[in-house]
């Protein structure tokens, strides 16, 4: 008998991957891969959607409880085309609820004031006690969803108090120190003739009724990478006098 260590070991034979085995894999893999990432992409384009509308949300929020507020307690609403010194530096200049023949100006713009004054029984004029303006800003390019919402609360001085609005719009419109409210905003009211029309951001709606409307856009996120969410703000209000 021969000893073990003698016996020759048989040849151990191992099948290797042929050429269109180990394509199918590599193919069978990426194939995998990308769909994975196709997922991963697609669930962070809805994770941002989903954020875009809740900061959408907030600034519905915050545009309506700050006029819905203060219109409460003001008991003056005036409307003018552009917040600029020369579109309140008379009294012809404010928007009404019909258009102004003369000016050309229509019943929609771009700036908000509500006063709080003082309401006499007797033919002594009002007193201006504050005003808080809120301005739309359309940015550059015009309603290129680039606009800006700003705000300003100004009290007048005892000494001015007397003064006409238009008057202490224009004293102090240089210093007047004005909040952001919100960006990303585009107006929706269409004013003017369809050759140079431009969107305002306010409608006064019925002089006698001292109420308005204020109609804006706000959008998030990008177009292109499908992770925008607009939002229309819509909100109506009046004053009590």
């Amino acid at each position: 008998m021969k000893p073990l260590s003698n016996i020759a070991k048989a040849p151990v034979r191992c099948r290797g991957f042929t050429l269109v085995e180990i394509a199918i894999a590599t193919t069978i893999s990426t194939l995998i891969v990308i769909a994975s990432l196709g997922f991963l992409l697609e669930a962070t384009r809805a994770t941002m959607r989903t954020q875009n509308n809740s900061q959408n949300d907030l600034t519905e929020w915050g545009i309506y409880s700050g006029i819905t507020i203060d219109s409460r307690v003001a008991n003056g609403l005036n409307i003018y085309k552009d917040f600029t010194a020369a579109s309140f530096n008379a009294l012809a200049d404010q928007i009404s609820d019909k258009a102004n023949t003369v000016t050309g100006l229509g019943n929609r713009g771009d700036f908000l004031v509500l006063s709080k004054s003082t309401q006499p029984d007797d033919n002594t004029p009002a007193k201006f006690l504050s005003l808080t303006g809120y301005v739309f800003d359309p940015g550059s390019p015009i309603n290129g969803g680039k606009g800006t919402f700003k705000k300003f609360v100004y009290s007048v001085p005892t000494a001015e108090q007397g003064n006409t609005l238009e008057a202490i719009l224009t004293a102090h419109y240089a210093s007047f120190v004005l909040i952001t409210v919100a960006n990303g905003l585009d107006a929706v009211i269409t004013d003017g003739a369809p050759s140079a029309a431009q969107k305002r951001a306010f409608l006064y709606r019925d002089v006698k009724l001292h109420s308005a409307v204020l109609n804006l856009q706000v959008r998030n996120g990008f177009t292109g990478t499908r992770t925008d969410n607009a939002k229309l703000i819509e909100t109506a209000f009046f004053i009590r006098i």
